[in-house]
């Protein structure tokens, strides 16, 4: 099992916070059902574990 103090007691600072992530994502996903509107849209994913991201991501479109 994973001790989260002792990771987070590891951490020197925060760059993003889970909240700009989150928000960013929904930018992302705002612009692209803008820009694919009435158009075919075809997701994929080719980083390991991306799939974390791809799963937040076809939420927002």
């Amino acid at each position: 099992m994973i001790n989260t103090d002792e990771i987070n007691g590891k951490i020197k600072r925060v760059i993003f916070t889970e909240e700009e992530i989150r928000q960013k994502i929904a930018e992302a996903g705002e612009w692209v059902s803008r820009e694919y509107k009435d158009k075919p849209l075809l997701l994929i994913s080719i980083l390991n574990g991306a799939f974390v991201f791809m799963a937040d991501f076809c939420r927002s479109v």
